[in-house]
């Protein structure tokens, strides 16, 4: 169409360059162009003027800026829109990828895990839009683009607004709202009021065809469609794809249904059913990956609930069991061989899965076997499609321990004899089913089932081919956790909770279970990592002492693992490194699953990858969502973006949560994308905190990087307002909102800031920090010698020392700025250690402005040169580094132009000048600043030459 492209490009020359025709469709023609002012390539869509003219410009632009206002992960935003030379048109991001129709066209038909992940994410957008009123009208493949394996919904809303600005008109032009294949019943039969059921009618329609290869209906005409999809029931989607979880195949019928009342009632409600059998596990792992504070999770933190009554933990290989199966040479006797043992049968769930776990308990004892955790269980039951927490039985047991590699399966019964109890446990080849030992034991009642299952886990151990000497030596399960019977009941529901990601609940559970046996150390350590994990550390500390107080009751590993969490929440990650090597030694998952953060700590980044990948490398933990989120944001510190995104995919995540999509565009300089991801996170009352907080961090920190620094402020108040927020998070805000106050110079008191009467020291060097960067240097410091005679911790001493830093550039100490941060801020290394959050940046920012009011505008340029960096290691989800992002590309124009070096000015203009696209008030005379001075540079330079 050579005619409309030239008229295109004589109407829009001055915005965009028309470089080739992408497509056309009934209604409009795509061309690729590039935005001028942003030197990206950009989509418009120019409706057919045929089109354009039965509808009218000024009611269909009215309706497309609805559409405009639709902000959200999985939706082609609208760049731009208008009429220019008699065309409507509008604007979108180019994407690079392909769309749904090409994908099919090419495999016909998906992963069905895949299939139903992109599912998932058109319903999610198609439900925010229907709560925002707009109905897309013409879900299908070809409007489903592909962006890193995952969907962006295109076009959307512009059938809306096509039908609802002349929709009366358009019958004589031949075209129609709405694809053949794709409509639902009630907008086949041409009704024009549909809502968003319609849509989810069509997305049942993509969703059937990516599963069985074919859409619901085919028909050589749009009149057998459509009688079709008002008349005829489609065939079962499992009839042509066996493989289809039973669950989803169920939601997709329901979907399919002719009279909207019968469908869901929202897109949202199919998301849902859609992920029950694919992801019901991802509440409780991300809340693992993102909580509190951002750090890396501590592994074993995450999962001590699931080994609270069983010690996870072996090295993979060939040992005495597999002699006992007759498959070959041992190994050296360090290596241990894995078991998985099945949940037990008995008079009632609770009972069996409290006795399992005691038979597990006395198993894990030995040199030779471990037992695969139910952590480790729940991960292979995910990846094999099916819930984490479903019942295990012998048959599945042995399903599940052939995904796994795992050689041998224990399976057990407990049955009641009057008041008394048979306890029968055997061993089987996970491939014959050949019975390799049988124990059983009795018990007079259920207090007597410890005893019993202690008794049957020597026998087995015994069987299996450890000494006497071994066993002898191991300790006794009824004097090592807790004699009560009803006690290992009421932590197995504590397991449960914390498996569900409800520490407060878990931690309830677990009282219940002191109270009947107050030395029950395993739950009083259980306990201590739940408070920590909710950022109660006065309350965790106490429960990690509390169950040091009770040694006998404690194995060497417990104590070694105690006292390494005990260091860690001290701040003394080097103590705490030195104890999990030793813990290593006992329990090697364990303890090499928690060197990873600590190495990091050190700046050993590499060691920590290599641990990661090891731990993902273990059975059942393939999926691991510590391990893969803990990898995926040591390679972000690395620097090596692609390969994190690439494992980011493995981390599950609860709907509404987009957190770790966030990182990944705050990471890539997608600004606007890292926004949106970013808010809706925060906007989620239904995911927890934690969580909320690092959205609206990343969401502050993508709008600093775009010159909206009143936004980010916004954003963070809304931040430090959510009710649940934790003291951790809260502290988080604060200090992304101290490096916001530093690097503009223009300090503004947040809500929920550190008071005179708080005294405790995080919020006495918080109001220090606070009184420094808005300029009270005496009373600053006056808060600063306050806190001389506390030991402060190392965290703590980073701290004291940017509010000296602070105060001494207050001070016009500017020699002292440079002597007191200058060597940190060079080397991101304070004491040894990383340094932390947002702490690169102010460091760099002050020693930057340090060096400028010295006169030494050379040395000034490197330190901000220096905070053009990603901060290696930073624990802030990498928000520092966008926030000081403009202002240091501000600065530098003007320390560049004034040292005369005019190419680096112009590159750090051209930089500034792209990534600040929405300056406020309080950016807008930087960027005037930076402008003039170039522009009178310039000007000098060519008078020169002249």
């Amino acid at each position: 169409m050579p005619e409309l492209s030239q008229r295109l490009t004589d109407a829009l020359s001055d915005r965009y360059r028309i470089e080739r025709e992408l497509g056309r469709g009934g209604m409009a023609t795509v061309f690729l162009a590039e935005d001028l002012r942003h030197h990206r390539q950009v989509a418009i869509k120019v409706l057919d003027p045929e089109v354009a003219a039965a509808i009218g410009s000024e009611r269909f632009l009215r309706e497309i800026e609805t559409v405009a206002r639709l902000t959200h992960p999985h939706i082609l935003p609208l760049h731009d829109s208008g009429q220019a030379g008699g065309l409507l048109y509008y604007v979108m991001p180019h994407v690079a990828g392909e769309s749904l129709r090409q994908r099919l066209e090419r495999e016909k038909q998906l992963p069905v895990e895949e299939a139903l992940r992109l599912a998932r994410e058109v319903a999610d957008a198609l439900a925010y839009a229907h709560r925002q009123g707009v109905v897309h009208r013409d879900i299908k493949p070809e409007n489903v683009l592909l962006e890193e394996g995952h969907a962006l919904v295109a076009d959307f809303g512009i059938a809306r607004a096509v039908a609802g600005a002349g929709g009366e008109k358009l019958t004589a032009t031949g075209v129609s709202v709405g694809t053949p294949a794709y409509m639902s019943p009630e907008q086949a039969a041409g009704g024009r009021d549909v809502d968003g059921r319609s849509d989810l009618y069509s997305l049942g329609c993509v969703l059937y065809e990516m599963l069985a290869g074919e859409a619901p209906f085919t028909g050589p005409t749009a009149e057998s469609l459509v009688h079709q999809h008002l008349n005829v029931t489609p065939r079962p989607v499992t009839e042509l794809r066996t493989s289809v979880p039973m669950p989803a195949a169920a939601a997709l019928q329901r979907a399919l249904a002719k009279t909207p009342a019968d469908r869901y009632t929202t897109t949202g409600e199919f998301a849902a059913a859609l992920a029950a059998p694919a992801h019901p596990g991802a509440a409780p792992a991300a809340a693992s990956r993102l909580r509190g504070r951002g750090r890396r999770a501590m592994i074993g933190a995450s999962i001590v609930a699931a080994v609270a009554l069983i010690a996870a933990g072996a090295w993979l290989g060939w040992g005495p069991l597999a002699r006992r199966l007759g498959l070959g040479k041992a190994p050296p006797s360090s290596t241990r061989d894995w078991i998985l043992v099945a949940d037990f049968d008995a008079p009632d769930s609770s009972l069996g899965a409290a006795v399992r776990d005691l038979v597990s308990t006395a198993l894990d004892q030995s040199s030779l076997v471990a037992c695969m955790s139910r952590y480790q269980v729940a991960e292979v039951l995910e990846a094999s499609g099916r819930p984490r927490g479903m019942r295990v039985d012998a048959e599945l047991a042995r399903e599940l321990a052939y995904r796994s590699g795992v050689r041998a399966v224990v399976e057990g019964r407990v049955a009641q004899l009057g008041r008394g109890y048979t306890l029968t446990v055997r061993v089987l080849d996970a491939d014959s089913t050949r019975v390799i030992t049988t124990a059983t034991e009795t018990a007079q009642n259920e207090d007597g089932l410890i005893r019993a299952a202690d008794g049957i886990g020597r026998r087995l151990r015994r069987a299996l081919g450890e000494n006497q000497a071994a066993i002898r030596g191991s300790g006794r399960i009824w004097l090592m956790r807790t004699p009560s019977f009803e006690a290992v009941r009421l932590m197995r529901l504590a397991n449960r909770s914390e498996f569900a990601g409800d520490y407060s609940a878990a931690r309830a559970w677990a009282r219940r279970a002191i109270q009947l046996d107050p030395e029950f150390a395993v739950a009083w350590r259980a306990m201590g990592v739940w408070g920590s994990n909710l950022g109660d550390v006065d309350s965790a500390l106490f429960c990690y002492r509390r169950a040091l107080s009770f040694p006998q009751r404690m194995t060497e590993g417990d104590r070694l693992r105690t006292e390494a969490h005990i260091a860690s929440n001290q701040d003394d990650p080097a103590t705490s490194l030195a104890l999990w090597e030793r813990a290593r030694a006992i329990d090697p998952i364990y303890g090499q699953m928690n060197r990873g953060p600590l190495l990091e700590t050190f700046g050993r980044h590499e060691e920590a990858l290599a641990v990661y990948r090891w731990t993902r490398s273990l059975p059942g933990l393939g999926r691991s969502q510590p391990a893969a989120n803990n990898e995926w944001l040591c390679l972000l510190s690395l620097g090596r973006t692609e390969e994190a995104i690439s494992v980011s995919r493995l981390i599950s995540v609860p709907t509404g949560d987009y957190s770790v999509a966030a990182v990944n565009a705050l990471v890539t300089a997608r600004w606007a994308q890292a926004e949106s991801l970013g808010t809706l996170t925060l906007d989620n009352p239904q995911i927890e905190s934690g969580s909320r907080s690092s959205g609206g961090s990343i969401a502050a920190g993508a709008q600093c990087a775009r010159g909206s620094i009143a936004g980010a402020r916004t954003t963070l108040r809304r931040v430090l307002s959510i009710p649940e927020l934790t003291s951790g998070s809260r502290e988080d805000a604060l200090l992304v909102w101290l490096l916001i106050d530093v690097v503009t110079g223009r300090p503004r008191d947040p809500i929920n800031g550190p008071g005179p009467r708080d005294t405790s020291e995080t919020w006495q060097v918080q109001r220090a920090l606070r009184l420094a960067v808005a300029g009270d240097a005496l009373l600053a410091q006056a808060v600063l010698r306050a806190l001389e005679p506390r030991r402060p911790t190392w965290t703590m001493r980073v701290r004291r020392t940017l509010a000296q830093g602070l105060i001494d550039s207050r001070a016009h100490r500017y020699q002292q700025v440079v002597e007191g941060l200058g060597p940190a801020a060079r080397t991101r290394m304070f004491e040894g250690r990383v340094l932390p959050g947002v702490m690169p940046y102010a460091y760099r920012w002050l020693v930057s402005r340090a060096w400028e009011s010295l006169g030494q505008p050379d040395s000034a340029v490197v330190y901000c040169a220096l905070a053009l960096e990603p901060s290696l290691g930073s624990d802030d989800l990498f928000v520092g580094h966008p926030i000081a992002l403009p202002f240091v590309l501000q600065r530098l124009v003007l320390l560049e132009t004034r040292l005369g070096r005019l190419d680096g000015a112009r590159r750090h203009w051209q930089a500034l000048d792209s990534l600040a696209t929405k300056p406020d008030t309080e950016f807008r005379p930087l960027l005037a600043e930076a402008r003039q001075a170039l522009a009178s540079a310039e000007a000098m330079a060519r008078s020169t030459r002249r």
